[in-house]
């Protein structure tokens, strides 16, 4: 069992480095119910702007869930919070 966290942005061509690539990336962290974590790995945006994580339920089923989202400068390698979104899951 899984669902899914989404993250919207403007269109990736309008943030470009000098050599027109993406200026930008996103990596995420989710908490558990039972307060475990997992941060994924750095990754890059699909075309349009968006990014979909997906969630491993796992033995956590109920309770309050966290997913913080980050934007990553490819070139600094800067990491800044952009947006968090908790929610509660009951069976």
């Amino acid at each position: 069992k899984a669902f899914a966290a989404w993250i919207q942005g403007p269109p990736v061509s309008e943030f470009l480095d000098k050599n027109g690539l993406p200026l930008w990336d996103y990596r995420y962290k989710v908490t558990y119910p039972g307060g475990k974590t997992y941060e994924s790995g750095q990754s890059g945006f699909y075309a349009p702007g968006h990014a979909v994580a997906t969630l491993s339920i796992g033995g956590d089923r109920e309770g309050a869930w966290k997913v913080e989202w980050f934007l990553v400068n490819r070139s600094t390698r800067e990491s800044r919070l952009v947006g968090t979104c908790e929610f509660t899951t009951t069976w």
